[in-house]
């Protein structure tokens, strides 16, 4: 029997007598891809539209893989400055108020942030800091001023029921303020996590270094996931360190100056 094989207007017909009966969640994605597909005929950004209903809402709640992946689909859409400042949604996209600037302007869970003083809501254009922070200008009550677009974010989205008083990004890139990479710290949960990812001095060049050169080469060679006498937690308990440190070690995230 002959392989039968459908045509282009056949399926052009089936998916347009379909389209209405669609989830209204495939029907977003669908459109979305439609008006923007040179953008986003990209990996990165097929995983964001595949898995965009299921968003984590902050590191602890998804697996880093999949939180890389995401955040790696969001930054390439931010890449494309057309897609970026001039949708007014994206997928799965929620926005509120920036805290003290209620009437204002909003942020979103994507690090968008949007202003609505002169009527017609506009996508800011992002600054960057002298530490590679993204900043925005905003003004109100007289004044204006100069803050974080990860401060915006996690004020509007993340509780911090024991005050804290900093913004970490969990992956260490400073640019990637989507809600899931974002969490709340004291200043010492913020100098370790910066120490842990290298984004200090790099391992060993530091003073205050808690693995030597030769130790961490054994790490990395000897390290075997998982595994009861080499695993991260077993090496962790061997140098007197966190098994987050280990972890940083084998994925060379930290100590980069050691090859």
């Amino acid at each position: 029997m002959k392989n039968y094989r459908m045509t282009a207007r056949q399926a052009k017909a089936i998916f347009i007598a379909n389209f209405d009966s669609l989830p209204e969640k495939v029907k977003q994605a669908v459109e979305f891809t439609i008006s923007n597909w040179r953008e986003l005929n990209i990996e990165e950004s097929k995983f964001f539209l595949s898995d965009f209903g299921r968003l984590p809402r902050s590191p602890q709640e998804s697996d880093e893989e999949t939180r890389q992946k995401l955040s790696d689909a969001v930054n390439t859409l931010k890449k494309c400055t057309e897609v970026w400042l001039s949708l007014e949604n994206l997928p799965q996209e929620e926005w509120r108020d920036v805290v003290g600037y209620e009437n204002d302007y909003k942020v979103s869970n994507y690090g968008r942030v949007k202003s609505f003083k002169r009527g017609v809501p506009k996508i800011f254009h992002v600054a960057q800091d002298k530490d590679g922070y993204e900043i925005v200008n905003i003004s109100g009550n007289g004044r204006s001023r100069n803050i974080g677009v990860h401060v915006l974010v996690a004020e509007a989205f993340i509780d911090n029921p024991e005050d804290k008083s900093q913004v970490n990004h969990y992956n260490g890139v400073k640019f990637d303020n989507c809600i899931w990479n974002l969490e709340w710290n004291t200043a010492a949960e913020n100098a370790q996590h910066a120490l842990e990812f290298g984004l200090t001095k790099q391992g060993s060049d530091r003073p205050e270094s808690k693995l030597t050169p030769e130790q961490v080469i054994y790490i990395r060679r000897v390290h075997i996931w998982r595994h009861p006498k080499f695993g991260a937690r077993a090496l962790a308990k061997q140098f007197n360190v966190t098994r987050k440190v280990i972890e940083n070690v084998v994925k060379h995230k930290t100590y980069k100056n050691i090859p």
